[in-house]
């Protein structure tokens, strides 16, 4: 069996899966040898015919040696070619299936091909499964080539592999092999040498072979079997996605050539860039770390790297970090935001990052203490647009946003609109509880970073589904296709338009810039989207990212939840994410890198910068945003700076009911009751309102209009009263 890995020139490079993939794997070692079996290891395998050795292997034997099998010797080896095919069940419904398999098999396969079967599924020890593998693990060479002294040593094994074992117990396996030997010689001296079949000369074994024999096996250097793989996780991630699409009778009965996705190139680049941090932060306790990256248009992964080092259980190195699930801290953030996009907010939104209390299910009123999220740097940052919270990672903007599209399903409706069931249908399968919370916009549930490079592919393809390919094609012996990877439904997931809108606001550097400056890791010579991730007490370190032509996943942490040593997502992980973008996106496109382009549904307005509408006269300085089609910014009408009527007395929205005088006020348009306390109450907030020209007293739109039941002011004069007259020079007026 072998496997292909391709390169990005699609030259393909064949590497053979006893040092790739299914060694020590599959029943035969990923080797299948086909029935032109080398006669020396037949005749010596046939030696046991007086011992007690299992039928079968006799049975085998003499059927190739004598070119006949009678019907004993048959059921013999169906019975074992349907130990092969079927697994062990309860007694008497395997016996039943046992015959009729039994029957099923001789009418199917051929003598040879029970004979192939047998002989590629025997156990030889060591993971060696068929004569070829044990060659192969034993000698290091085909069975074709083994030598009378290197059959022998293999003949005796099967029985009791474990016991023989030439690592473990020498003495008995030397004993073992001097035993075959010997009954092989008196085969050969009591038949006038061995006939082996019409196609072969008879086999004639001297006691002088047989020392020989003897003498190259005790001064052979037996080396202990590695079993070291070039790319260990992706063979594994291979292995199980073959089992979970063939039965394993195909798998190992099949001869196949595997087809694989990875790109050695850059799979050699993300291994030794994920070595290269975990030694680099070893001070800080980073023990672990994974990469995917995949071409977000076709769903290929070209490389997975799943942990530091495979082979070192100090640090699980044997669990696929890249698969298991993680919390994401702030990479699940653009989420969040594509889902509330779905919901009318748009790129110029206004989201007040002040201290705030939520419920902490996002459910209004309920009993539980309130959840106060706060900012990475400790600060509030006031009235924010949705870039700016995005790309400066803020969190009360983030949980403000959850809370706006909710967690779960209105139960009212049937829409499936809840962020939960949106997160699904970017490919996230883990977030399964009932009882998240809003914390779930920080990370608070894990996915695996396979599944959000996915996520983050569906942005980069323009909203179109992505599934991961691990497997292209897959070829039995014989050249046939017997697999070809499904082409892309191109189903679309999200809008093109939200797409672009993200991956826009993603790859804006100097939206960022208040938080981590023009020159972070994240700035890229290409236009490019990213987002770290930092989980609470640094357990977890993130960086999402991609362009048109490359998504790329990655994170540093420990496999056994121990906290780094203050490693955030852009100190730990997007230093890695950065370099090998730069070093693979060269080489994927040829140097030259797709930018974002804006699709044709969408539109750029001019807003208002503080506010995020279309600018009214009093707006002091505006920019320009983008927006989907018919998704554009608020009116001016809705801009933080308004006049109004008011009652004079109560300040509320003027009514001629309530008074028939009015008084036109300037007001601050803002209606958040948590915004007015902030901005009342606190220093910040009234340098903030000063800033853009409100100075004390400080007047909010009114939210009520006033009414003929409100308090109003009523002036009756008790002194001069109505039509008495004035004599005196000094005159007191009185009013009640």
């Amino acid at each position: 069996m072998g496997i292909l890995f391709y390169s990005t020139n699609r030259k393909a490079e064949r590497v053979d899966f006893e040092e790739a993939l299914f060694r020590g794997l599959a029943p035969d070692g990923g080797l299948y040898m086909p029935e032109s079996i080398p006669v020396i290891p037949i005749d010596v395998i046939n030696s046991f015919k007086e011992m007690p050795y299992h039928e079968i292997a006799y049975n085998v034997m003499r059927y190739f040696l004598k070119d006949l099998v009678d019907d004993e010797a048959l059921k013999a080896m169906t019975k074992d070619a349907y130990d092969f095919e079927v697994p062990l069940e309860q007694v008497y419904e395997r016996k039943v299936k046992e015959a009729l398999t039994g029957i099923l098999i001789e009418r199917k396969y051929s003598k040879s091909e029970i004979l192939e079967i047998y002989l590629n599924q025997i156990n030889y020890g060591n993971l060696s499964y068929g004569v070829e593998a044990a060659a192969k693990t034993y000698f290091n060479k085909p069975a074709s080539d083994l030598t009378l002294g290197e059959g022998s040593f293999l003949a005796g094994l099967p029985q009791a592999p474990a016991v023989w074992d030439i690592y473990s117990n020498p003495e008995l396996a030397l004993n073992r092999q001097s035993q075959v030997l010997t009954l092989t010689q008196e085969m050969s001296q009591d038949k006038g040498c061995i006939y082996v079949g019409s196609q072969h000369d008879r086999v004639c074994v001297s006691p002088e072979d047989t020392a020989n024999a003897l003498v190259e096996i005790l001064n052979y250097a037996f080396s202990p079997p590695s079993y070291e793989m070039r790319y260990p996780h992706w063979v594994f991630y291979v292995y199980n996605w073959l089992f979970a699409n063939f039965d394993s009778t195909t798998i190992y009965q099949s001869g196949f050539t595997i087809h694989t996705t990875i790109d050695p190139e850059l799979q050699e680049l993300a291994q030794s860039m994920v070595e290269g941090q975990v030694n680099a932060l070893a001070d800080k306790n980073v023990q672990n770390g994974a990469l995917v990256s995949m071409h977000p248009g076709t769903g290929e992964i070209l490389a997975m790297v799943g942990s530091a080092d495979f082979y070192n259980e100090d640090i699980s190195g044997q669990v696929n970090m890249a698969i298991s699930p993680r919390q994401p801290g702030s990479s699940i953030k653009p989420l969040v935001y594509l889902a509330a996009f779905e919901k009318e907010w748009t790129a110029s939104t206004l989201i007040w990052d002040i201290p705030t209390d939520f419920p902490p299910t996002g459910i209004p009123d309920e009993f539980s203490p309130a959840y106060k999220p706060v900012n990475y740097d400790r600060k509030y940052h006031g009235p924010v647009l949705l870039r700016s919270a995005l790309q400066n990672s803020y969190n009360i903007p983030a949980v403000a946003a959850l809370q706006y599209v909710s967690i779960y399903d209105d139960p009212t409706t049937v829409k499936e609109d809840g962020f939960i069931n949106f997160a699904r249908r970017m490919g996230i399968t883990t977030l399964n509880r009932e009882d998240y919370g809003l914390s779930l916009s920080l990370g608070g549930g894990e996915v695996s970073l396979l599944e959000l490079t996915k996520a983050y592919a569906i942005m980069a393809n323009r909203g179109r589904d992505v599934t991961p390919i691990a497997v292209t094609k897959i070829t039995d012996r014989n050249g046939q296709t017997v697999y070809q990877a499904p082409a892309q439904t191109a189903e679309e997931i999200i809008s093109p338009e939200h797409a672009f809108l993200i991956s826009d606001i993603l790859s804006d550097n100097d939206a960022r810039a208040p938080m981590f400056g023009y020159n972070s890791s994240l700035a890229m010579p290409f236009p490019a989207a990213a987002k770290t991730g930092t989980t609470n007490d640094y357990r977890d370190s993130w960086t999402m990212g991609y362009t048109p032509d490359l998504v790329t996943g990655v994170w540093f942490g420990n496999a056994d939840y121990t906290e780094m040593d203050s490693v955030t997502g852009l100190y730990g992980a997007a230093p890695v994410w950065a370099q090998f973008m730069q070093t693979a996106i060269p080489i994927v496109t040829g140097n030259n890198p797709s930018l974002f382009i804006p699709t044709n549904g969408i539109e750029e307005h001019t807003i208002c910068t503080a506010s995020g509408t279309e600018p009214s006269e009093s707006c002091p300085e505006t920019t320009t945003e983008y927006f989907a089609y018919g998704e554009g910014p608020k009116e001016a009408k809705e801009d933080l700076w308004k006049s109004v009527r008011v009652d004079p007395w109560t300040l509320l929205g003027h009514s001629q009911e309530c008074n028939p005088k009015y008084e036109v006020l300037p007001v601050l348009n803002v209606t958040d009751e948590n915004a007015k306390a902030w901005i009342r109450g606190t220093n910040q907030g009234k340098e903030w309102a000063e800033s853009i020209g409100f100075t004390e007293p400080i007047h909010f739109i009114p939210t009520e209009v006033c009414t003929v039941d409100d308090p109003q002011a009523k002036v009756e004069f008790a002194f001069p009263s109505d039509g008495e007259s004035i004599t005196s020079d000094n005159l007191g007026i009185y009013a009640i």
